[in-house]
């Protein structure tokens, strides 16, 4: 690799970004009665690998205290998935109750051949190819359960020849519309259906549309926050001007440019190069959106109050230093009502030439208006006025 300390241009300056970051969760589908969540344990597995997938639940009011009893119907990869053990006997899954109420003795599996002896069928459309059902017994100890409430683990092997790629897991729907999946709550023993009417003023009994995406093989590079500074400018002991940056730096590891950017700088980069870095924030005073933000940076997709910037700006200082870029977000404290939320990203192309783009694991807020007082006392303690 070659060492290198490189301006390809200037450092990013967004004038009057402003917005709010919240990480509230939402229903999966309109009025739904019952919601189901999935997730794994990790986001990265290598063949062979044992993965830990978790079930959670949240109902309307209306539906009253649950149990743990239901079938559970999970979409996955038969390429990449398999089950841990050929018993239908749940335990040997792995299974983990998170709350009471559990009977291990008459718990079992349904395999997808199983499954679509029952008449179920693959949802149309969806990221995976097969079924897993999980048939949980309870012995009536019921829960409140209108808070989201973690209900089980249980475990799959990632396949010793599975694939590399990206590969997401869901509760597949025709399985509650055919009558054959379902959650069982205290005093009817049981929601059925998709539409079925209820009582419950839900349009749907099922919002099953939450899904994990996680990775099999080298899981890539990362772009990384490193650290923020303020620069103002004192106009008196106790003030300062209106105007004031605020600068974000953000990391790539030497072990990642080495492994994906090392051609960076190059005669030639076609392959394992960055093109552009930069940040994406959010200038409105609703909720910043991680996708949509996501969707303006890779594709162009334009979205009201977002907007992003690339800077071509990179310091690497030695062959064994890490990489930092920098973007700079400048703002008049008087007309900045909301704090900054913003993700830095890197887009590169890869050891085959193809156009990748990595952002922050989660999004960044920046207290500019909310804790600008006490960021400006900090600011004249370090930097006295001059007069």
């Amino acid at each position: 690799m070659k060492t290198f300390r490189k301006v390809l241009g200037v450092v990013l300056a967004i004038a009057m970004l402003t917005g709010v970051f919240s990480m509230m969760a939402s229903a999966l589908a309109p009025d739904s009665a019952v919601d189901l969540y999935i997730s794994t344990d990790k986001t990265n597995y290598a063949a062979g690998d044992i993965i830990t997938i978790k079930v959670s639940q949240q109902v309307d009011p209306a539906v009253g205290n649950m149990t743990i009893a239901g079938t559970y119907a999970i979409g996955y990869p038969a390429a990449a998935m398999e089950p841990i053990s050929t018993s239908t006997d749940l335990p040997e899954h792995n299974f983990t109750a998170l709350v009471d109420g559990y009977d291990a003795s008459i718990s079992v599996i349904n395999t997808w051949d199983s499954v679509q002896a029952m008449g179920v069928s693959v949802d149309a459309g969806a990221p995976w190819d097969a079924v897993f059902a999980l048939l949980v017994a309870a012995d009536g100890t019921a829960f409140e359960n209108t808070e989201k409430k973690d209900l089980f683990t249980f475990q799959m092997k990632i396949k010793d020849d599975a694939p590399d790629g990206e590969y997401t897991l869901g509760f597949n729907k025709d399985a509650y519309v055919q009558y054959y999946a379902f959650s069982a709550d205290e005093n009817m023993g049981g929601v059925y259906g998709y539409d079925d009417d209820y009582g419950y003023g839900t349009t749907a009994n099922y919002g099953v549309s939450d899904t994990c995406t996680f990775t099999i093989g080298a899981s890539g590079p990362k772009v990384d926050y490193y650290k923020a500074q303020l620069k103002m400018t004192p106009d008196s002991a106790t003030t300062v001007k209106d105007d004031f940056q605020f600068r974000v730096q953000s990391v790539i590891t030497d072990a990642d440019w080495d492994a994906y950017f090392a051609q960076t700088a190059t005669a030639d980069e076609t392959k394992n190069a960055i093109t552009e870095m930069g940040i994406v924030a959010y200038k409105g005073a609703g909720t910043f959106d991680e996708a949509t933000a996501k969707a303006l940076v890779t594709d162009g997709t334009a979205a009201t109050d977002y907007a992003t910037a690339g800077t071509t700006y990179v310091q690497k200082a030695s062959d064994t230093a890490d990489a930092y870029f920098g973007a700079i977000i400048k703002a008049k404290h008087s007309t900045m009502p909301n704090d900054v939320t913003y993700m830095g990203y890197v887009k590169y192309v890869d050891a085959a030439g193809d156009a990748q783009v990595i952002f922050y694991e989660t999004a960044k807020t920046a207290a500019l208006a909310s804790n600008y007082d006490n960021y400006v006392s900090a600011y004249l303690a370090a930097n006295p006025y001059q007069g």
